[in-house]
């Protein structure tokens, strides 16, 4: 079982959390070494005191020397780069574990971004009191019929809405494990967000497991292989645009436009033999916004051309070749 050292700052964390957050490290391996630090002479931490002997806590002493000083965060930063280097624990940075707990509120994100895996407390408290909150009829009633404004809010859930961040995240990671197909094995996936984004919860988006979370991203796919889940990034399909349908015209009764063909086909025609390359004609017809082949239900010069009884074509060294008939 892997050995924690749980370092609490005391002047910026509440005693009301900390049976939670013990817990919470329970399921990850044993708190060796507990240490709470703060300046024990001061009124403030007196709800602390009564609480470090049940939970085996060590106080450690820290005089605020001078005001508006962090003396005991540079304390317990000490302590903790003295366990890194006793080498006798399994949780902490340099190659450990380093697990984070605090507020959403007044926790810096550079400390969250630090941690291999952040928890906050808040959640921690609402899991405690889901599990302590008996079922009754008439909550189960409400659960299964929650009110439209609790609903409206589940639904606003959207990954793709609300948090581009993480989506990008999901982009990197698929991106990053996938294989010649290019599938990831979820799992891969997930480790590769939460050692992005510690503070990472598929809770907070209304969801229970990682499963569920991407199904409801519209830009990703799953498939089940083996009993394992792989995701890839889902390309969107681009809708087809309908037009509305036109008359077509009958080229042999457009005089003018025949004309023009004609004199299109003399300008690029060889002096000699009187052949054109089709495509520089074709170029030269595209150039005047008079001339639309659709409009004659064609979608290009070459399928215009066997309509037009007036005109012949041969094949010349891979080249295609038009002239008037004599």
């Amino acid at each position: 079982m892997k050995k924690f050292a749980v370092l609490i700052d005391a002047d910026n964390s509440s005693h009301r959390s900390i049976e939670l957050i013990l817990t919470e490290i329970a399921k990850y391996g044993t708190a060796s070494v507990k240490r709470i630090y703060g300046d024990w002479s001061v009124e403030s931490l007196k709800n602390w005191r009564d609480i470090l002997l049940p939970h085996a806590i060590t106080p450690v002493q820290q005089f605020a020397y001078v005001t508006q000083k962090d003396s005991t965060d540079m304390k317990l930063v000490i302590d903790a780069m003295d366990l890194l280097y006793a080498g006798e624990l399994d949780g902490f940075k340099s190659g450990l574990l380093c697990y984070g707990f605090g507020k959403k509120k007044n926790t810096a994100k550079s400390f969250e971004l630090a941690c291999d895996n952040f928890t906050y407390v808040e959640d921690l408290q609402l899991k405690q009191k889901s599990k302590s909150k008996p079922q009754t009829t008439n909550s189960v009633q409400k659960e299964n019929n929650p009110p439209k404004q609790k609903q409206k809010l589940i639904q606003n859930k959207d990954i793709s809405k609300v948090d581009k961040v993480l989506l990008n995240l999901f982009y990197k990671a698929i991106e990053k494990h996938s294989d010649s197909g290019n599938w990831s094995h979820l799992g891969a996936v997930g480790s590769y967000i939460k050692s992005e984004k510690p503070n990472f919860n598929v809770k907070n988006y209304g969801k229970k497991t990682l499963t569920e979370l991407v199904k409801s991203i519209p830009t990703i796919k799953t498939k089940t292989k083996n009993k394992q889940v792989f995701i890839s990034k889902s390309i969107p399909q681009k809708k087809e645009i309908i037009k509305p349908n036109k008359p077509i015209k009958n080229i042999m009764t457009d005089e003018a436009i025949l004309n023009f063909i004609y004199n299109t086909i003399d300008e690029y025609a060889n002096a000699h033999t009187g052949w054109a390359n089709i495509r520089s004609v074709e170029t030269g017809l595209n150039g005047n916004s008079y001339f639309n082949i659709e409009n004659y239900g064609k979608q290009n010069f070459q399928e215009l051309v066997k309509i037009i009884p007036t005109l012949e074509t041969k094949t010349m060294c891979r080249e295609r070749y038009i002239k008037k008939k004599i």
